[in-house]
């Protein structure tokens, strides 16, 4: 017999994909926790992002983003256009996520290698099931966060972050700059300073619970 109908999840031919999937929630929560701290850093409130009010769906979020970037730095972003192209490029990997996630993994062939998944609620005009390889799974965060030049960036970046702007990654080597005199502190999102008698110091890029 080729094909298993609800599969025993402790079935060894089926440990690459239980692997890959825990792979994509991995990636997925990386994500998340970068779009919540990004939140934080817009509206200079640490735990914003994390509220449950705040939590918006995938599908929905690019408006009340761009909203909430408006609300608070009224004197506009350079960055605002980017993290909105961003969370919209996102929403194919939400999608599939939620998918994965939350189907019923009903059918599993063993000549093909790959696992169909029924989805919980019939949409129109929408096949109720997907059929998913350990290979396409992998992929999912990577192709939800292609830019539109399909350009991958060096794999020092985390592979469900990559394609994200400048300001939400964390981790990496940060050049660093030697002063130069100017006429005004430089503006953006990830820009914080404080005025001193000599000139302007900058705060340093927190990392979580980490400080560099």
């Amino acid at each position: 017999m080729t094909t298993h109908y609800f599969p025993d999840a402790d079935d060894p031919a089926l440990q690459p994909f239980t692997q890959a999937f825990v792979g994509m929630m991995f990636a997925h929560a990386a994500f998340e926790r970068r779009v919540s701290e990004l939140m934080d850093v817009i509206t200079g409130d640490a735990g914003f992002g994390e509220r449950r009010e705040n939590q918006w769906n995938a599908r929905k979020r690019p408006t009340p983003m761009g909203e909430l970037i408006r609300e608070h730095r009224p004197g506009g972003s350079p960055e605002a256009a980017a993290i909105v192209a961003c969370l919209k490029r996102s929403i194919l990997f939400c999608d599939d996520r939620n998918l994965l996630g939350h189907g019923t993994w009903w059918e599993f062939d063993t000549v093909a290698n790959a696992i169909t998944v029924r989805a919980g609620v019939a949409w129109p005009d929408q096949d109720q099931h997907r059929r998913f390889t350990v290979d396409v799974i992998q992929d999912v965060a990577a192709r939800a966060l292609d830019t539109s030049k399909g350009h991958r960036e060096a794999a020092s970046v985390e592979p469900s972050v990559s394609h994200l702007p400048m300001i939400m990654r964390r981790g990496g080597f940060i050049e660093p700059r030697l002063p130069s005199k100017v006429a005004l502190p430089p503006s953006g999102l990830l820009w914080v300073h404080e005025i001193k008698p000599n000139g302007y110091r900058l705060m340093a890029r927190r990392d979580g619970s980490r400080t560099r």
